[in-house]
């Protein structure tokens, strides 16, 4: 159904592209993850060396992965391994897809990605438009994809291209969400200004910021000292 919805969106002109940057191993794991139905009891390996970064739409990239698996568990054997590879490719990042199956026969490779093709004498089922979308889609992202045999061992191998994209940057933990750094918080002694308030008068001291004399004894006179009795 999804495929189909696809189809109809590219046709119609209406198919939204987002341009995002995601590191490729971690995309290829989460996708796997998200396969592992469709690719059932299969043994399957990831290689990343290191991570690659790739500007693209994700959720269509990862409808073309999905695509290419269900093209895998429908014609290689059971328990078949598959190997999925990260690389770097200069100015593109590069997602492989390689099966052990049958392989595709040579007359195939250059009609396989049309619509509704199907390879002769191969089982009939679905709708026969899984990979031409998945070759739609990703060229939506300015991306490509194709396909050979390996040689000498059995098998095919997919590869698809996106642009290569630098790393995200990592914001700084004194930066806000603005990714500017913030002001530290002013200090208890410092009022709204951001200046040091003048700390309050001690008790004894009067408005003009002296200390003032103690109050007189009440058995004292004018001068200060003890009256006689």
């Amino acid at each position: 159904v999804e495929n189909l919805l696809d189809m109809s969106r590219i046709a119609g002109g209406a198919l939204k592209v987002k341009e995002e940057v995601f590191e490729l191993g971690e995309f290829a794991s989460a996708v796997l993850e998200r396969g592992r139905r469709l690719l059932a009891d299969r043994p399957v390996h990831l290689a990343a060396a290191h991570e690659i970064f790739a500007r693209g739409d994700y959720r269509l990239l990862e409808h073309v992965l999905l695509n290419i698996f269900a093209n895998v568990a429908a014609y290689t054997p059971e328990k078949s391994p598959l190997t999925v590879r990260v690389l770097d490719g200069g100015e593109a990042a590069c997602l492989e897809v390689a099966d052990e199956g049958p392989g595709i026969p040579e007359e195939a490779l250059g009609k396989i990605f049309e619509r509704f093709y199907r390879v002769p004498g191969t089982p009939v089922g679905g709708t026969g438009l899984g990979l031409s979308i998945a070759k739609a889609l990703i060229e939506a992202q300015n991306g490509s994809i194709s396909v050979h045999n390996r040689e000498p061992e059995p098998g095919c191998v997919f590869i698809l291209k996106l642009p290569k994209a630098g790393p995200l940057p990592v914001l700084d933990e004194a930066a806000g969400l603005s990714g500017r750094e913030e002001a530290p918080v002013q200090g208890e002694a410092a009022g709204h200004s951001g200046r040091e308030e003048a700390p309050v008068q001690d008790e004894a001291v009067g408005p003009s910021g002296r200390k003032e004399a103690p109050l007189q004894d009440e058995a004292a006179g004018p001068s200060g000292r003890g009256e006689a009795p």
